[in-house]
């Protein structure tokens, strides 16, 4: 199963190939990404890895083992992939803007 976040300049795709989400940043900003089982509840501060955490730079694929999922179970069927942009302020660290976006991908 795949699925696609516009992004407005491109698309994060989701890709579910067990016993991995891939995920692929096709646009032209650096992204931060969480993921969590969907049938959990996840309270985030903005933004939810905080400095230092996961990040796609543009074009940069990776694969995700569905155990590295937070939450996830043997029953688990679906994760919830959260993202946001990121620019890199003037003292070069990066600095998240816009919107937390989530797409939901079923775990085949």
């Amino acid at each position: 199963m795949t699925s696609d976040i516009d992004a407005g300049d491109g698309a994060i795709t989701v890709r579910a190939a067990r016993p991995n989400l891939v995920l692929r940043n096709d646009t032209s900003t650096i992204v931060g990404y969480v993921i969590v089982d969907s049938d959990a509840m996840m309270i985030m501060q903005y933004p939810p890895s905080g400095v230092g955490g996961p990040v796609l730079a543009p074009g940069e694929e990776i694969s995700v083992p569905y155990s590295a999922i937070r939450s996830f179970n043997n029953a688990s069927i679906a994760a919830n992939v959260h993202w946001w942009r990121y620019l890199r302020g003037n003292d070069g660290i990066l600095q998240a803007y816009g919107a937390v976006n989530t797409v939901c991908v079923p775990l085949d």
